[in-house]
């Protein structure tokens, strides 16, 4: 372990490095089970309790939505109820102090340094000092995510805004999974919920619904405040979190969608009919919040004789959440690119995610003396899931849907991915795990060199095979993100045809994109305090 000199301490690029290094790819699966206790004992080592904390904490999981949960929750607790909000999720999409934010905004990058520096220090002198058996083996410093997550709770229990007051709440993401995340170290919060669930990460949590039903249904504990989930997740799965609610004896409360939150009535930041699901869940999240915090404090919700009032439909409407549903007029393209930007990685999300794109593409609110509007796909995904299904759905919505789906489709690598030691498969592999039998391999796919781009365009020609369109879509692999949008800005100012861009299939896709457009969202204000 290299020495960092103390010139280095307050530099964020510093920090950012020292922390990238902390990544293990190979990480055991049979390491999960050690998770909670390892990092309690972390927790120790840097003067945190586990189970004593200053600030209430609101814990979401699920396989999707979550981080949409997230964003609508603590825009109604900082704007109605006016509390002070942390907020740790991930992955990030440009920078990675995007993970932990304060009062809505990511911490800046002086808060960020002291906070990995303050921890680290914490970490390596703890650790020459242990004299406990059980964690001497413990390794100094711990992984990636386990690393951001600690960092996370000393920022939640240090810092102070300009005006000296902490944070009253810190609204945590679930990693992956639940039940032996890091972020399940915790032994008390005010609410829980479990979003809606997919199959994702199926070769650490299993794959049935039911299997990830169980390992998401591990955050509910019975010392701590009520546990929530949406009835559209199926009923076997629902049965599964109630066993684990039984478990611990706490209760589980299955809430109705569109029960409150109804479509028409209200106007949501964050685009697509389904984002009703996590709005309803982000209700109860804060209203069990409120309920803990004035009994906690003595303190009065200025709303709570009328909990579902215009301050609260202000606060939907101006969350934001950067990645989802995202829909970008970049001035640099003078109108002539509209972009509909969402990190959707699952069927279900890829489902939601065209919809949106294809009930709002081709309007011509802002556009006059222009002609139907090109539709175009950048599209990428990690190769640890399977594709199969997230393309062989835009392929058949092209029938049944919109024929216009795509004119052109650009397989581009993103930018930033997490490492992985799991090997690209082929095409064949694919296909075969999807279970399309009559599966054959490729030219193209026996090429030692091949990219993961070239593999994925090669699927979607044998999609594009077995279920046929009128519409030929081009197809463009290695093409950087910027020369995608540098040629449709020629060609949409030369042809006076404007373009209508879908992205989807990774988070790190979507950041990638936002990084070309220059995009920033600024950042908090305040300090560690200690």
């Amino acid at each position: 372990m290299g020495i960092i000199s103390d010139v280095k301490k307050c530099d964020y690029q510093a920090a950012v490095s020292s922390l990238f290094s902390q990544i293990d790819p190979n990480m055991r699966v049979d390491a999960r089970e050690q998770t909670i206790p390892e990092m309690r004992e972390y927790m120790r080592r840097i003067g945190l309790s586990y189970n004593a904390l200053n600030y209430q904490v609101i814990h979401v999981t699920g396989t999707k939505g979550k981080g949409s949960v997230c964003a609508f929750t603590e825009s109604v607790l900082r704007n109605v109820h006016k509390a002070r909000t942390g907020m740790f999720t991930s992955p990030h999409l440009l920078h990675v102090n995007e993970r932990i934010r304060l009062d809505g905004k990511p911490i800046n990058n002086d808060e960020f340094a002291d906070a990995y520096f303050s921890v680290r220090d914490a970490l390596v002198t703890a650790s020459r000092e242990c004299e406990d058996n059980e964690f001497q083996s413990l390794p100094s410093l711990p992984g990636y995510f386990r690393m951001l997550t600690l960092m996370a709770l000393f920022v939640f229990a240090h810092h102070k805004f300009d005006d000296g007051m902490g944070i009253d709440v810190a609204i945590i993401e679930v990693g992956i999974g639940g039940r032996f995340d890091a972020t399940n170290l915790l032994d008390t919060y005010a609410a829980c919920c479990i979003a809606t669930l997919d199959l994702d990460h199926t070769n650490l949590l299993g794959d049935t619904l039911e299997k990830i039903a169980w390992e998401k249904g591990g955050i509910i504990k019975g010392s701590c405040g009520p546990a929530f989930t949406v009835d559209c997740n199926t009923v076997s799965s629902i049965d599964v979190l109630r066993c684990c609610a039984d478990d611990v004896a706490a209760p589980l409360n299955v809430i109705a969608v569109g029960s409150r939150v109804k479509l028409g009535e209200w106007t949501l930041g964050l685009k697509g009919d389904h984002q009703v699901i996590n709005a309803e869940l982000a209700l109860s999240l804060c209203e069990a919040f409120m309920d803990r915090h004035e009994v906690l404090k003595g303190k009065k919700s200025i709303n709570s004789s009328n909990r579902i009032d215009s301050l609260i439909k202000y606060a939907f409407e101006n969350t934001s959440w950067p990645g989802r549903c995202q829909f970008i007029r970049p001035s640099r393209y003078q109108d002539y690119i509209h972009i509909y930007l969402d990190g959707a990685h699952t069927l279900e999300s890829v489902s939601c995610c065209l919809n949106w794109f294809i009930a709002n593409n081709g309007s011509d609110r802002y556009r006059e003396n222009m002609l139907r509007s090109r539709k175009i796909l950048i599209f990428n995904c990690g190769h640890e899931r399977n594709p199969v299904d997230m393309l062989k759905h835009i392929v058949l919505a092209r029938q049944n849907e919109d024929e216009s789906l795509f004119d052109d489709i650009y397989f581009c690598c993103a930018k930033s991915a997490r490492p992985s030691a799991i090997p690209k498969p082929t095409v064949q592999s694919m296909l075969e795990e999807a279970g399309m039998i009559n599966a054959v391999p490729t030219c193209h796919e026996e090429k030692l060199e091949c990219s993961w781009q070239e593999t994925l365009a090669e699927l979607w020609r044998y999609l594009d095979r077995v279920f046929p369109c009128k519409r030929v879509s081009s197809l463009h692999v290695g093409v950087s993100i910027e020369e995608v949008f540098d040629g449709l800005h020629r060609e949409t100012v030369d042809s006076n045809v404007p373009a209508d861009v879908c992205v989807m299939g990774s988070l790190y896709l979507a950041g990638s994109v936002l990084q070309v457009l220059e995009w920033n969202e600024g950042n908090a204000a305040g300090r560690i305090s200690r």
